[in-house]
């Protein structure tokens, strides 16, 4: 199972802008659950390593189909700083495996290329319902 998180500010929302073998996407933070460890948890721990952020508060936003799982994607508040790349993405980032955190406008999320494609529409159609 993978934990994800929606982080939001100022209209607009954190997503990890990624490179990959060419490829280039977008994916929300967040990672696998880890043994002994609930899906909040694992969204806290993967927001830490990833943005260097600290997080507080997950409440579960939907559920997306990721391949043959049903995974979780949580709303959570982080503390008011600038987001850092760190843990594993930090050390593996280079020009052929890039990551860099990136605040998206709300309006631009449409437009772009964010996986999985179900957890896109899950966002799209969940701020439709909040605003």
């Amino acid at each position: 199972m993978r934990a994800a998180a929606i982080i939001i500010k100022d209209n607009k929302i954190l997503l990890m802008h990624r490179i990959k073998d060419g490829r280039e996407y977008w994916v929300f933070p967040g990672g696998h659950v880890e043994d002994g460890e609930t899906p909040e948890q694992a969204a806290i721990r993967e927001i830490m390593e990833e943005l260097t952020l600290k997080a507080s508060n997950p409440k579960l936003a939907f559920n997306y189909q990721n391949g043959e799982n049903e995974d979780p994607m949580f709303i959570v508040d982080v503390e008011n700083k600038d987001p850092v790349l760190g843990g594993p993405e930090g050390e593996r980032n280079s020009g052929n495996d890039f990551y860099e955190p990136v605040w998206i406008a709300f309006d631009n999320l449409k437009d772009l290329n964010l996986l999985p494609e179900s957890a896109k529409e899950k966002l799209l159609k969940y701020f439709d319902e909040i605003s």
